[in-house]
């Protein structure tokens, strides 16, 4: 109905701008964040590429985004997509396993790019003390939240969790297409800038 009467108008006349704040305002809770913290919207693969390019950005005298071998793939075709599009100059991925993450949190690690729950072993990282860890080197965190959410508790603020990103369409039962939602802390937001920018951007 609305569609049908006012078109395009209805962006703003039925506030339609405004559903991925509202949307990603009923998700935080769910992942322990407070509010003007999490939006929805995109796709978690669109979404870490945003939230890759801001890390590096906000971390530039850094060019390694390390991760492990167990990681889901489509996360590690990111950052490898990226390295391709800038070089590896700016951004260079380094895989470890999962034991050694701790140990290769070096000064040259610009961003920790973790999942919560490992998809094949169903491994839960714990969050609080690899967070703490790599802040201490100076050392940006994204976790997904993908195999995660909906499913153990998250306690992104309680954690300190710089970024992170998950779906809706798995444990969140948004179904096919459901979007996707980020979360960055509030005390960068202000210095973010992400590379899609325009129209919903």
């Amino acid at each position: 109905r609305q569609w049908g009467n006012d078109l395009i108008k209805s962006w703003n006349s039925h506030n339609w701008i405004d559903l991925p704040i509202q949307v990603g305002e009923k998700i935080a809770p769910i992942i322990g964040a407070a509010q003007g913290q999490v939006i929805c919207c995109d796709s978690i693969s669109v979404n870490l590429f945003k939230m890759l390019c801001s890390a590096l950005t906000l971390n530039s005298k850094r060019t390694v985004v390390l991760s492990t071998k167990d990681n889901f793939p489509t996360d590690l075709y990111m950052v490898q997509g990226l390295s391709d599009l800038l070089g590896s100059d700016s951004c260079q991925l380094q895989i470890v396993g999962e034991q050694d993450i701790q140990k290769n949190l070096t000064e040259s690690v610009a961003v920790l790019l973790l999942t919560q729950v490992n998809f094949r072993t169903g491994m839960l990282l714990d969050m609080a003390k690899l967070t703490q860890l790599a802040q201490d080197k100076g050392i940006l965190v994204i976790w997904d939240l993908a195999h995660s959410v909906g499913v153990v508790p998250v306690e992104l603020d309680n954690c300190k969790v710089d970024f992170a990103l998950g779906c809706g369409y798995k444990y969140l039962n948004g179904g096919p297409g459901a979007p996707a939602f980020i979360y960055a802390a509030k005390r960068h937001i202000p210095n973010l800038k992400q590379p899609l920018t325009g129209w919903m951007g």
